[in-house]
């Protein structure tokens, strides 16, 4: 294709090995307009009942594929390999695959700006979006706005995976923005799924999407590699385990044990709605609302502010450094401004933090934990544990180090913390050969991503 690129106004393919098919077919671009509005209407084509990928393209630039229907396709309803740039706009995404590995859209080492916008994604086999990059160097800025993802749910089994599963490797660098008034309904697995397993940069913004019949979790980011990663969790109106399983934390943040000392995990948890009152596991089953979780040797800095939990299975907020024996092993946590209200049986606290979980474990917790509201029916408002050979680092705490009432009068007075449940009100525990509590100047805030 020559530099100026081609374009259609409708592809329509019914059968065959693939409806569109580039391969190395240059920098010059492929456009298909439709009819030039903002309605899935189809009018930029159908591909239906491919025995191959409904549109397959490789080692090309600039495409621009509007108001098309791709639908019942044996693999990939597209796959789209070492292309740069791609845009996907007011396009319906259905019934492709019948295997593993076959999804909605396949992204393999697509780089530079990918947009999809306005598209429904429904019941494709594996992933509704798979995307993935291992070139070395490479770097693609993926935003997705307006997108709607149906599928199953427990019914998608055994194939059934993600909504959006997204992975990083070697040095290749993605950044991934989920808004403007998105959905994902139903999935068997994790409704988002991120990971960086390299030594590039990853950023997460997830905002004003809704979340509904979680699988597993609804949103779960992973760093298992030396690469930083940065997220951004914030105005979110909805998490609900609905009809489906519900069985993991509906947000969950690991800094995995593949991460080195010296590994940055930072972001920030704002402003979210998870859970109702419609039942005590409304929010998880099983899981907690938040988790922000550190087993590697790096650093993780979090700040969770602002967000309404109830109704999840485990804790409302858990946040927990352990099991790593490394003294560089560093948490930063500020938790401010959250009401949490944990009123299952089976459940466990309201606000958890906690350095160290097992014997050997080492490494420095920093904590400002202020003007929460916390709730457990039958287990801790606030449970705050120094544990094993960690210290916990209060901001301005200016009692012993073993004085667990000064650390309660601490929380409770001094940083305004009420516990306003039926069971404990707090738990505070300090464990040799620890540093127990101590003063710090100051807690580290997370620097978020930068689009």
């Amino acid at each position: 294709i020559g530099a100026s690129g081609v374009t259609f106004q409708q592809v329509n393919c019914t059968g065959g090995v693939n409806g569109i098919v580039l391969n190395n077919t240059g920098t010059g671009g492929l456009t298909i307009t439709g009819d030039g509005g903002s309605i899935k209407n189809a009018s930029g084509g159908t591909i239906s009942g491919t025995s191959g990928a409904g549109i397959s393209i490789t080692s090309g630039s600039n495409i621009s594929l509007d108001q098309m229907t791709i639908q019942d396709a044996l693999s990939d309803g597209l796959i789209t390999t070492t292309v740069n740039n791609f845009s996907l706009t007011n396009s319906i995404i259905t019934n492709n695959g019948n295997e593993l590995n076959e999804h909605g859209i396949d992204f393999t080492n697509v780089t530079g700006i990918v947009r999809v916008t306005n598209s429904s994604f429904t019941n494709n086999e594996h992933e509704q979006i798979h995307i993935y990059n291992d070139v070395n160097g490479s770097t693609a800025d993926y935003e997705l706005s307006g997108v709607a993802m149906v599928s199953t749910g427990v019914a998608a089994a055994p194939n059934g995976s993600h909504g959006i599963n997204m992975s990083a490797w070697n040095s290749a660098s993605i950044d991934l923005r989920v808004l403007g008034n998105s959905t994902i309904d139903n999935m068997f697995s994790n409704s988002i799924q991120v990971q960086n397993e390299g030594t590039g940069t990853v950023e997460v913004t997830i905002a004003q999407t809704s979340f509904t019949n979680i699988g597993a979790s609804a949103i779960n980011i992973a760093q298992n590699s030396s690469g930083p990663v940065r997220f951004n969790i914030n105005n979110n109106p909805t998490f609900l385990r609905g009809s489906n399983n519900g069985v993991s934390q509906s947000i969950n943040i690991n800094q995995a044990g593949g991460a080195p000392a010296g590994a940055l995990l930072e972001g920030q948890i704002s402003n979210n709605t998870i859970g109702s009152n419609a039942s005590t596991t409304a929010g998880s089953k099983s899981g907690d609302g938040i988790r922000v979780l550190s087993v590697g040797s790096g650093t993780t800095t979090v700040r969770i502010n602002n967000n309404n939990i109830q109704g999840v299975g485990g804790n409302g907020i858990n946040v927990q450094m352990s099991e790593d024996a490394n003294t560089a092993h560093t948490m930063n946590a500020t938790i401010f401004s959250n009401t949490v209200s944990v009123t299952d049986v089976n459940s466990f606290d309201g606000i958890r933090a906690v350095g160290g979980a097992a014997s050997g474990d080492a490494g420095i917790m920093r904590l400002d934990i202020y003007n929460n509201n916390a709730s457990s029916a039958t287990g801790n408002d606030f449970n705050v544990r120094q544990r094993f050979s960690t210290t916990v680092q209060l901001l301005g705490y200016g009692g012993g180090s073993s004085d667990v009432a000064a650390v309660q009068n601490y929380l409770d007075v001094t940083k305004n913390n009420n516990p306003l449940g039926a069971g404990t009100d707090w738990f505070i525990t300090i464990q040799a050969p620890g540093g127990g509590f101590v003063n710090t100047a100051s807690v580290p805030q997370p620097t978020l991503p930068s689009n």
